[in-house]
């Protein structure tokens, strides 16, 4: 409920409506100690603190008053702190709040689902700035404007042209979890799985040498009962060569049309890697 003014034809909540009436149509607001007259209240209530004029105190707060002090108003005025009883289960760091404690264990380097979370984090963070997922057209535009910018020169060698990958985990017929980096494995993942191929993500790093440093390549793909390796690449570059003739066992590269000629047959699968049954 709402109080008009019969002067000005303001409504005001009735709390304020008393005071209101009483100083409703006012042009002259003088200061207290230096008489200097204003037109407004709030130009006075500015004025005053120039003038020298003591306002009311705030009521003082703290544990003397009865009031405890917050946990940033502590570490802002070097008071003690809380006690830190919050231990992390992964790397025994002490926290002072619950809260505190939670957030650093799904971020927490020791955590067996560090990489999942940081996955998972990724996904959320791109689904939240782009809304709904891309559409086909979409990805088809951005890939060939990528495919165009990299021919050009527009994109260092040592870079992917191919822009971001959808990395997952991934859970292959005999039941063992293996971590992929982007939709193109999965689509040989699954093509293999369903020859019952026996496969796994390498582990081991070969050296080679770019740029005049030594690095280490970790091939996609060891198929055990061939004992062959496979690469997923979409786009060759300058030191993707530098790794491939540096490599000491079997390799097989698949491309981008091969990797599609997968996709839409994965039976041919054995054909493209040049494989017996």
């Amino acid at each position: 409920m709402s109080c008009i003014c019969t002067k000005c034809g303001k409504k005001l909540k009735p709390s304020l409506f008393k005071k209101h009436l009483v100083n409703c149509g006012r042009t002259e607001w003088p200061c207290p100690k230096c008489g200097r007259v204003f037109e407004k209240a709030a130009q006075l209530k500015g004025h005053l603190s120039a003038c020298g004029v003591a306002r009311k105190k705030r009521r003082p707060t703290g544990p003397a008053n009865g009031i405890e002090y917050s946990l940033s108003s502590k570490r802002r005025l070097g008071l003690p702190l809380l006690p830190k009883e919050h231990v992390c289960e992964y790397c025994s760091q002490e926290f002072e709040t619950g809260g505190k404690k939670a957030g650093h264990m799904s971020n927490c380097k020791l955590n067996p689902k560090y990489e999942q979370n940081l996955v998972t984090r990724g996904a959320n963070i791109r689904k939240a700035l782009t809304g709904n997922r891309l559409s086909l057209q979409h990805k088809a535009s951005v890939s060939k404007g990528m495919l165009k910018a990299y021919k050009e020169g527009r994109i260092d060698v040592n870079t992917n042209p191919s822009g971001r990958s959808k990395k997952q985990w991934y859970t292959n017929w005999l039941g063992n979890s293996e971590f992929l980096h982007s939709s193109w494995e999965l689509v040989v993942a699954e093509a293999l799985d369903k020859h019952k191929i026996v496969w796994n993500k390498a582990k081991r790093g070969y050296k080679y040498t770019w740029s005049g440093e030594e690095h280490s390549y970790f091939p996609d793909f060891y198929l055990s009962s061939y004992d062959l390796f496979v690469e997923v690449k979409g786009y060759k570059t300058e030191r993707d060569t530098a790794k491939w003739q540096a490599f000491p066992d079997k390799l097989v590269v698949l491309m981008r049309n091969e990797i599609e000629r997968i996709r839409r047959n994965s039976n041919c699968v054995l054909e493209v890697l040049k494989v017996k049954p």
